[in-house]
């Protein structure tokens, strides 16, 4: 035990030394505190390791071990897997006191997102300028944000809208603050051009002749279209529209877009003008031999 001692010999004949010189032995030493460690770097989206470094004690005459590996000078661990991990203390130079077990623990990496799976888009049409899009496989767990956009949500799907034309893409940005690679192209396409009115040209009135009326209608729009009332197809920029009995009307352009105008000016077709029944021949009166002529009395 610790202490100073000093020993005399007697040998076989019973006479016995003076005392030794002084023997000091020291007090057993205490082991090193255990290790204060602090992780410094949890792992991230793109790294999947993290590193542990050790910030007390420190100094000359102290070493560094992590889970049974070698004794090292260094207090920093780096490239640390996730998990439970012990780090032991010892002290140089005689190395046989090790401190007890400081356990530490590495996060798991968190998880980065698949790209957003682009599902149904509807395009702009006649009467909506913008277009839409459904975004599918969205993280499950917790709250994401989309961007373009910084849209806010949660569950495995979502639909952005009021897109106007052009090409998108959409990354997303898990609860871990892990981001996506971006979505694949979302093509908006240009709203479809609505045709103006046709309008009205020349108004054909119905004869004593002939019982219907006839219009002509321009300002039709380029490539096929459709006028109604009547479903009268065609593709050139005016069109007469015959056949017309009295009343009035108004004549739309669908495209081939299939975009409609709005409705022409009125074209109103008059009643056909009355013909008149035959004369009714009523008393004749013949010439006589003083009057060379005759006459006849003409009624209705």
């Amino acid at each position: 035990m610790a202490g100073t001692y000093n020993y005399t010999v007697t040998n076989a004949v019973g006479c016995t030394s003076v005392l030794s010189a002084n023997i000091v032995i020291n007090a057993q030493p205490s082991a090193p505190v255990s290790a204060t460690a602090s992780t410094t770097i949890q792992p991230t989206c793109t790294l999947s390791s993290g590193t542990i470094i050790v910030s007390a004690p420190l100094g000359v005459g102290y070493e560094y071990n992590i889970d049974g590996g070698t004794y090292q000078a260094s207090t920093i661990f780096s490239g640390v897997t996730s998990g439970s991990h012990n780090i032991l203390v010892r002290r140089t130079p005689d190395n046989t006191c090790i401190s007890s077990v400081t356990t530490v623990i590495v996060d798991a990496q968190p998880v980065t997102p698949i790209a957003p799976t682009v599902g149904v888009v509807t395009q702009t049409n006649c009467a909506l300028a913008a277009g839409s899009v459904i975004l599918n496989g969205l993280p499950a767990i917790g709250t994401w944000t989309i961007n373009p956009g910084a849209i806010i949500g949660t569950g495995v799907t979502t639909t952005i809208t009021g897109l106007v034309p052009g090409t998108y893409t959409y990354i997303v940005t898990n609860a871990a603050g892990c981001t996506s690679v971006p979505s694949a192209d979302i093509v908006i396409n240009a709203q479809p051009v609505t045709p103006t009115a046709p309008v009205v040209g020349v108004i054909t009135q119905p004869t004593c002749a002939l019982a219907t009326g006839s219009v002509v209608l321009s300002g039709l729009p380029a490539g096929n279209w459709t006028i109604n009332p009547g479903a009268i197809p065609g593709n050139t920029v005016s069109a007469t529209i015959s056949g017309l009995v009295a009343g009035t009307y108004n004549y739309t352009v669908t495209n081939a877009a299939g975009c409609t105008s709005a409705l022409s000016a009125n074209i109103v077709i008059n009643a056909q003008p009355l013909t008149p029944t035959a004369p009714v021949v009523g008393v004749i009166t013949q010439p006589t031999c003083a009057l060379a002529t005759g006459s006849v009395v003409i009624s209705g």
